[in-house]
């Protein structure tokens, strides 16, 4: 019996221990795959393939365990160089054509696509590639190059803000100790933009290595990362913690062969540190992915042919944490017919390939337990005369979270009286895409001097577990009694609903105490843009519409105050 005790928590272990899932085939048949981009939100994976065939981009969508959410959409039928960024509102299409960077965007989690009303207009030249990442305001900031010095490329900066407008156009390599630089790279850290570009001639040539900083609103003198005989044809960047790190190829004169490198450094230095990643690489063919984890750790993915060597090409992963590179870990063996995508999510992140002999796509999720919960509140809630405890929190953005069905568990305990608490218990679920959460039974503590507590676990697709979050309580003594029932006697502010919107919203608030309130909305730059409340409230709760009509589309704030309380939360309105 003990020995069958133990072949059971051994197999429990096995099942939710952390790592790499199955390999799974999917359905993504694509015999003329060449080049590839992939964003992860809360809603899956969202991919777009360049097609050598006709130069066609298609857009799919992906869930957590790599089965494809509807029909391909066609985005373009003569584009090259996808890109695709967004966030949890919405999901940009970018791409390169006939002298034009354009595309096309999505609110709907990627069902339909409209197009961005605005071309970037970027000349005849030849493209070498394009690049784009989005800030937590929701801006798109792209770096593209085009053959604007033959037999020289230069490279661009341009932000997309929400209006679609592009602005804070750039020339990147205008300044004298870089005046060239193609195939761009870009990266966001807090207040800055990085941009890595490559002195080349001609498309995917080798060249020396630079990046550039915009740092307080200026443009920094450029910095030489790999430079001399040395010298590189693909370079990624990508900031984690108070480092900027750049993965690279570098070409060995002495072996005639490639290798893999990192340079890094504190995002505020000039000084290149670095190291050796991989080895011994043929001469071409070579494709990397680089992304980051919430726990700060690099997570690289990277094919290599290595001549003499078997398997002579395999698709490898590795993770840095800012100290040491992990051991190789071999994802597959075969030959592979194009770039492979990586992204993540948290601590989870998810690998999409081509082996050469087989045109479907081949995914696999490196699995980790979900994050804790995140900013749980605790507020009053009115129904048919009678008040309950309702909660809520932020989403938890893992896609194999967002599809699981009672993903997270609500937990209470209480004291009554001032006595001691009782144990800890779970009193319902909630699935991955709800954020609240009613306690209807809680009516046997309606006495003044009682309390609850409430916490929250989470568990995602594979019921890996998450740790608890903090707590929250609700004391019965800061109610106040009226015939009604009971009304909050405390602050709050809630988000919006709808959001985004086009063009009403509701905003709901809550005041402790009679006193001057004012609820005022403000654009991106702080300036206010509607005064929605400025009165005197007595205590209780309150909902108010706001009509953003005469507004453009974009990201605002609305703050409300009262006394010494001050909240604020950001909206979304999208025409």
């Amino acid at each position: 019996m003990k020995k069958l005790f133990l072949l059971v928590i051994l197999c429990c272990s096995f099942l939710f221990a952390q790592g790499w899932n199955n390999e799974v085939t999917t359905t993504m048949n694509e015999p003329y795959f060449y080049t590839m981009d992939m964003f992860t939100n809360s809603n899956g994976h969202h991919i777009l393939i360049f097609r050598h065939q006709g130069n066609t981009i298609v857009y799919y969508k992906l869930n957590s365990q790599g089965e494809v959410q509807g029909n391909p959409i066609t985005i373009t039928d003569e584009g090259f160089f996808p890109a695709i960024t967004g966030s949890n509102e919405v999901i940009y299409a970018l791409y390169f054509i006939e002298g034009t960077i354009t595309g096309k965007y999505s609110t709907d989690k990627g069902s339909s696509w409209s197009d961005i009303p605005y071309d970037l207009s970027i000349g005849s030249n030849p493209c070498s590639n394009i690049d784009a990442v989005t800030d937590s305001y929701g801006s798109v900031h792209l770096v593209y190059a085009t053959k604007d010095s033959d037999p020289h490329y230069k490279t661009y900066y341009y932000k997309l803000n929400q209006d679609f407008e592009w602005v804070d156009g750039q020339d990147v390599t205008n300044h004298q100790s870089a005046p060239y630089g193609g195939w761009p790279s870009i990266a966001l850290s807090s207040g800055r933009i990085h941009v890595s570009f490559i002195d080349q001639e001609w498309f995917n040539s080798r060249g020396n290595v630079f990046t550039r900083d915009k740092t307080e609103g200026q443009w920094q003198t450029p910095q030489a990362v790999v430079s001399g005989n040395n010298v590189a044809d693909d370079a990624k960047l990508i900031a984690s913690g108070d480092y900027l790190y750049m993965i690279h190829d570098q070409w060995n004169s002495s072996t005639s062969k490639l290798d893999l490198k990192y340079k890094y450094r504190s995002l505020n230095s000039n000084n290149w540190s670095g190291g050796d990643i991989h080895n011994g690489g043929s001469a071409g063919n070579e494709t990397f992915s680089v992304c980051k984890t919430h726990d700060g750790k690099l997570q690289l993915v990277y094919d290599f042919i290595v001549s003499g060597e078997s398997p002579n090409e395999a698709i490898y992963h590795r993770s840095y944490d800012g100290h040491n590179w992990s051991d190789t870990f071999t994802l597959d063996d075969s030959w592979f017919g194009g770039q492979n995508g990586l992204t993540s999510v948290s601590n989870d992140f998810f690998v999409l390939w081509r082996p050469g002999e087989d045109a479907y796509l081949h995914y696999r999720q490196y699995d980790t337990i979900p994050l804790a919960p995140q900013n749980l509140a605790v507020q009053i809630h009115s129904e048919g005369g009678a008040t309950y405890p309702k909660l809520t929190w932020s989403f938890n953005n893992e896609p194999d979270v967002f599809i699981k069905t009672s993903a997270y568990q609500v937990w209470r305990r209480h004291s009554i009286s001032g006595g001691s608490w009782s144990n800890w218990s779970i009193i319902g679920y909630r699935d991955g895409d709800e954020n609240q959460y009613i306690d209807y039974t809680i009516s046997g503590l309606y006495a003044e001097a009682n309390t609850a507590e409430y916490k929250l676990r989470v568990s995602d697709y594979t019921n890996h577990l998450s740790d608890y979050s903090s707590s929250v309580s609700v004391n019965f003594s800061e109610f106040n009694k009226i015939s009604s029932g009971y009304v909050l006697n405390e602050y709050g502010l809630e988000q919006n609903y709808p959001n985004p919107f086009n063009p009403t919203t509701t905003i709901s608030y809550s005041i402790k105490s009679s006193g001057l309130v004012t609820l005022k909305v403000y654009d991106i730059m702080g300036t206010e843009v509607a005064s929605l409340v400025n009165e005197n409230k007595e205590a209780g709760n309150y909902t108010v519409t706001f009509n953003a009509s005469e507004l453009p589309s974009g990201i605002y704030f609305y703050t409300v105050t009262s006394g010494n309380f001050k909240d604020t939360k950001k909206l979304i309105l999208l025409k």
